[in-house]
């Protein structure tokens, strides 16, 4: 999948629920060989509590160890909010997207 250059990109659907399991898929999605970026698609998303912050906090670390750069698909404005209050926000590039109507 080519989204705005000529990089792949892999998409991982970000799980609230289980964000333990979700973290760990997104850790061998770093090992992948993939040059481009990984889109975190957080369409089913409608909340994010502690644990959720917490694995995206350390999805952004890893993220960063690794080189790789995390974008953020479909998120609904009211869990971008919470990014933003959160100071996660600034650690991911954002892809508007679907059910992303708000800009930012």
């Amino acid at each position: 999948m080519t989204q705005g250059s000529d990089k792949a990109t892999r998409r991982i659907e970000f799980d609230p629920a289980a964000p333990e399991a979700w973290l760990q898929r997104l850790h061998t999605a770093l090992r992948e060989p993939v040059v481009g970026p990984l889109v975190v698609d957080m369409a089913q998303t409608s909340y994010t509590g502690p644990a959720a912050l917490g694995a995206l906090q350390a999805a952004a670390d890893a993220a960063d160890a690794a080189g790789r750069e995390l974008w953020l698909d479909r998120v609904p404005a009211p869990v971008y909010k919470v990014l933003q209050v959160a100071r996660l926000a600034a650690r991911f590039r954002r892809v508007h997207h679907g059910t992303d109507r708000q800009g930012g």
